[in-house]
């Protein structure tokens, strides 16, 4: 029988290889434990609009779809709400896009304590926004009066004072 040589016997080199096996271990653990954070990240970034962080497109859709099953099961009500700001070219044209984009993200925010928890606000693109309410059949209507309310006040935005109305449509 062959033995292993004199050096794999020593109990200060088994002690060594032993803790270099633990370390190796732990460092794929910690890499895999950060890989699969990246990719939950990336994943949740592919669904939300980058300068607002409200939902985009692909979510606005993907719940739509879920709310639309619901009301297929359940008689439940669906209303999307579609909104966009008039006259919002000229803000970017007269004032720049840094006043654009805040003025987009105030809108964003006021929108947010417009609706439920419940609902999903959307801004498919430029200075387009979209509400998903489900629920009772009278919560469409009230989220958008609510949402209507959101615009009695001027946004003020770098010191400009900016009366903003948007144009709204609501499918029950």
């Amino acid at each position: 029988a062959a033995n292993p040589p004199d050096l794999f016997r020593n109990r200060l080199v088994l002690m060594v290889a032993g803790l270099l096996v633990v370390a190796v271990l732990v460092r794929q653990f910690l890499a895999v434990s950060e890989n699969r954070m990246l990719v939950t990240a990336v994943a949740e970034q592919a669904l939300r609009d980058p300068l607002t962080g409200l939902a985009n497109r692909a979510r606005f859709d993907e719940r739509l779809e879920h709310a639309m099953r619901l009301r297929e099961r359940d008689g439940s009500s669906v209303g999307v709400i579609s909104l966009d700001l008039n006259d919002f070219k000229l803000v970017n044209d007269n004032l720049g896009h840094a006043v654009g984009d805040e003025l987009l993200i105030g809108v964003a925010e006021r929108l947010r304590h417009a609706v439920r928890s419940v609902d999903t606000v959307a801004r498919p693109g430029g200075d387009e926004f979209c509400l998903l309410v489900s629920g009772g059949a009278d919560a469409p209507h009230l989220v958008a009066d609510r949402v209507a309310q959101a615009f009695d006040q001027p946004f003020v935005i770098a010191g400009h004072e900016l009366p903003m109305r948007p144009s709204i449509g609501l499918a029950i």
